[in-house]
């Protein structure tokens, strides 16, 4: 009964549903949460995932993150193990077998995805001396229309050490590595090996499916390739350079686009090449390549050394489409750069910082100009990080995979993936 003389609020006494005090509940925990992830400066950890940003691998080294067109991620390992989670970093039990993990038995070296969410893991396979590809579909079965069984090998031997693989118009992959030439003289090559959508070989490409490359005569090698939307294919790697004295290094940033036949595209660079020498430094190479969806610029990220002083540090290029160099940028830390990933007109390199012992993470972004906005280096998996070996941005968001070597109390730490903010 109410007391009289006092006023009762309308509802007051009511009981409120409890689904609806729940609902409120999360809707404020969701938005306390997602505000701070909003006030988060760029390189710092995303806490909206997997509750502090950060995924531990206590069996395995993770070498790519993938997403899906859903946000999904994707994390391959060493082993060849593919594990799927949910944007919010939990492990997503509805993919593969029931369990969130496929084992392709191929020894991972690079991944890439399609737009239809497939994913393709490349590397030596288990028992063979030949290169594989495995293909899974989106929710991580083995795709049977590619090889048959999913699976596709090729022989390598000593002529050539694949590093990365990429997929262009049609399907079409292409594995690109180092190659070894005795056609005139004795010299490295950059190699590539195209396959059809359903594993078969393009014959149409060099006549084989494969061709060699070198630089101008010289010694060339490639360590990552993306394919334009023509289908033109752009390799990255180092090329041969005369050193500056007798103690300088014989090497520089390179890159060759080529062609759907496999010939050089002459319309890139001098010849279809490009190598990229930075004035203050001695040798560097490229580790990582990436081409502007708008501009058909294309960004080169890897390492530059300086001999004299034995540092190494994060550098960055952009070229045009015609292969005319526009930017140039370094740090001086001591770091070896090892993937990239662009965010509009600013790139970001990850790789590793060797200052510390253990070395460590690190995430640098450069802008447009080659400055650097943003530089962090990260060591928060239980006290470590090693090697940062895959990066991509989405959505404000830059996911990194990587490995360490030190043993976290009974148990060995040996990978890990982190999601942070990059705007």
């Amino acid at each position: 009964m109410a007391v009289r003389g006092q006023s009762r609020a309308r509802g007051a006494g009511r009981r409120v549903p409890v689904h609806r005090i729940m609902a409120l509940c999360l809707a404020v925990a969701f938005a306390m949460v997602t505000t701070h992830a909003a006030i988060a400066d760029p390189g710092q950890l995303d806490p909206t995932f997997s509750n502090d940003g950060r995924i531990i691998l206590r069996d395995a080294r993770a070498v790519e993150v993938r997403l899906q067109a859903d946000g999904k991620v994707l994390v391959v390992d060493a082993n060849g193990e593919v594990r799927r989670y949910t944007g919010m970093g939990t492990l997503d039990r509805t993919y593969g077998g029931g369990d969130g993990k496929v084992q392709t038995d191929v020894a991972a070296i690079a991944a890439e995805t399609r737009a239809d969410g497939s994913l393709l893991v490349m590397g030596p396979m288990a028992g063979s001396v030949s290169f594989g590809l495995a293909r899974l579909t989106p929710g991580g079965a083995f795709d049977r229309s590619f090889g048959g069984d999913g699976r596709v090998e090729r022989a390598s031997g000593a002529a050539f050490t694949p590093s990365d693989v990429a997929i262009g118009p049609g399907g079409r992959i292409y594995v690109v590595g180092s190659g070894y030439s005795f056609e005139s003289a004795p010299m490295r090559t950059v190699a590539v090996a195209a396959f059809a959508s359903d594993g078969g070989v393009v014959t149409e490409f060099g006549g084989d499916g494969f061709v060699q490359r070198a630089y101008n005569g010289t010694d060339a090698t490639a360590a990552a390739v993306v394919v334009q939307a023509d289908g033109r294919v752009v390799v990255a790697g180092w090329f041969h350079q005369e050193p500056r004295d007798e103690d300088g290094g014989n090497q520089a940033m390179g890159v060759m686009r080529l062609t759907t036949a496999g010939t050089f595209d002459r319309s890139f660079g001098s010849g279809g090449a490009k190598r990229v020498v930075f004035p203050d430094r001695s040798y560097g190479a490229a580790t990582g390549v990436v081409v502007h969806p708008v501009s058909g610029d294309v960004y080169l990220g890897g390492t530059q050394w300086s001999f004299d002083e034995q540092v190494g540090s994060f550098a960055v290029a952009r070229l045009d489409r015609d292969g005319t160099v526009e930017m140039r940028g370094h740090e001086g830390r001591v770091g070896i750069g090892e993937s990239i990933a662009l965010q509009g007109a600013k790139v970001w390199i990850v790789g590793t910082h060797r200052v510390v012992d253990p070395p460590c993470w690190q995430l640098t972004r450069f802008d447009a100009s080659g400055a650097i906005d943003v530089q962090a280096v990260f060591e928060d998996f239980d006290g470590s990080a090693r090697y940062a070996r895959s990066a991509v941005v989405r959505d404000g968001r830059l996911y990194v995979a990587g490995a360490a070597d030190v043993p976290i109390g009974d148990t060995y730490f040996l990978g890990g993936v982190a999601r942070f903010m990059a705007s």
